[in-house]
């Protein structure tokens, strides 16, 4: 139901008002309900059903995602955080999403520069960003890194092919002389929630993806 007291008031264009109810099924015909004049909208949650569609009727709104690379800071050799910004370096973020989705934008910061909080164009400018040659420099010789470090990724669909993209990581890690094996998890959660014997996390590296339906702190980072 429509409330003028929202932090979130939807903008208008000319000659628009608020709905002032929306409501919203979950049904496996809305695509065919849509076909039909039934329904007003659905969401499209498929990359290759996005590629399908006619372009008249398919609005794009950016969606509040961020899929990030997470370190193991409790055991060597990720506990450096001059391994971590090294590996940062290595890797190309927009030839990683290159042909995942239709649109997508590659960042080195967390929230995207229209939000609240987001970083400031000179905060991001401190953070790493894609030097190959300097990130193989500084990893070589590492004590640790004589290891296959293991990624573990989310097994099952997505909107984001997530193994497709812990595959292109590994391969660009590869290239600086890093070796990485692809775990794919149905028990994703518990197994980076997993210590080992010794307490440390069991894992070296995982993709996750931090999301939410609006700007909102209780939502984004819970």
């Amino acid at each position: 139901v429509y409330t003028p007291r929202s932090a979130f008031l939807p903008p208008m264009g000319p000659g628009e008002t608020p709905a002032p109810v929306l409501t919203l099924m979950k049904s496996e015909i809305g695509p065919a309900l849509y076909e039909r004049g039934r329904v007003d909208f659905v969401f499209v949650d498929s990359a290759a059903a996005l590629r399908g569609m006619k372009a008249a009727d398919l609005k794009r709104e950016p969606l509040l995602s961020t899929y990030f690379l997470g370190f193991n800071t409790e055991r060597p050799p990720l506990d450096r955080p001059e391994v971590r910004r090294a590996l940062s370096r290595a890797l190309d973020r927009e030839a990683l999403l290159a042909g995942l989705l239709p649109a997508a934008r590659a960042t080195n910061v967390l929230l995207p520069p229209e939000l609240p909080d987001a970083a400031a164009p000179e905060q991001a400018a401190l953070l790493p960003r894609y030097e190959p040659e300097r990130a193989k420099a500084e990893l070589a010789g590492v004590k640790g890194l004589d290891r296959p470090l293991r990624l573990v990724v989310k097994a099952g669909d997505s909107f984001v092919p997530e193994e497709a993209l812990a595959e292109r990581i590994a391969a660009q890690l590869a290239k600086v002389g890093v070796r990485v094996v692809v775990d794919s998890r149905s028990d994703f959660s518990a197994e980076v929630a997993r210590r080992t014997p010794q307490g440390p996390r069991a894992y070296d590296l995982f993709l996750r993806r931090l999301g939410a339906d609006y700007a909102h702190p209780n939502t984004f980072f819970t």
